[in-house]
């Protein structure tokens, strides 16, 4: 999707200004109420999706740590073994000594990979949304 939005990044600019251009065309308060409303439901079905997705990424980033702090709070089992967010075979680092830079890079890509799909699936929203908004001027 990432690839898919940076190999066709021409064609995604060409849209923007179409976009924008529609926004000028407008010659009316009807209209414009009409465009602001879809500009409104975009902007808030792009917010809850954007919340959601990032309160998912931090339980899913945060969950591999309640074990240790549970043990660390109340003393406990500290004989269990840790947990990482990925299961990744560094060739040259001992996983166990390692653990909190394998856990770092793992939340970093986590939500970087989170990132770029948020970021082009609220384009995608976007684009909707504004085309329903066209249609509603056409019909």
């Amino acid at each position: 999707m990432a690839f898919n939005a940076w190999h066709n990044n021409d064609s995604l600019k060409t849209i923007l200004e179409h976009i924008h251009a529609n926004w000028e065309d407008l010659r009316d308060e009807q209209e414009l109420r009409i465009f602001s409303e879809r500009a409104a439901v975009s902007r808030l079905l792009n917010v809850v999706y954007a919340l959601m997705v990032f309160y998912n990424i931090m339980i899913h980033t945060v969950s591999p740590l309640v074990p240790p702090a549970v043990d660390w709070f109340v003393g406990g089992n500290w004989s269990r073994p840790e947990k990482n967010l990925l299961e990744v075979e560094y060739l040259v680092l001992d996983p166990d000594e390692y653990y909190t830079l394998i856990y770092a890079h793992g939340a970093q890509a986590g939500f970087l990979v989170v990132f770029v799909i948020v970021t082009c699936d609220t384009f995608f929203m976007t684009i909707t949304q504004h085309s329903c908004g066209m249609f509603m001027l056409l019909g």
